[in-house]
């Protein structure tokens, strides 16, 4: 019977100790993400922190509506008979599309 319980004691001791380690380990790494995380939290601001973004828009263009979508910019433009309708950025600035919207004929 003494066996047995040392058995189990021996089981439960080791069981303890790879749980301690785990929890040590764990705790290390939310420290490393959280601690990553804020080092690069300005970076992704960068881009608007220099120069100002142009756009080339067609002569005879004007802004008429900017709408967020998802992490891109959609610039709707007037008039339409001579303008791109709408112009897409990215998160960083960049021009990703143009849509022409022509009506059915």
């Amino acid at each position: 019977m003494a066996e047995r319980l040392d058995r189990n004691l021996a089981t439960l001791k080791t069981v303890v100790i790879v749980m301690g380690v785990l929890i040590v380990v764990g705790f290390a790494v939310v420290v490393f993400e959280i601690t990553r995380r804020l080092s690069n939290m300005g970076e992704e601001d960068a881009f608007w922190a220099g120069d100002p973004l142009v756009l080339e828009v067609p002569q005879g263009c004007t802004l008429a509506e900017i709408a967020g979508v998802g992490e891109r910019l959609a610039l709707r433009l007037e008039p339409a008979s001579s303008c791109p309708d709408l112009i897409y950025l990215d998160a960083s600035g960049r021009e990703v599309g143009r849509v022409d919207l022509q009506p059915a004929q």
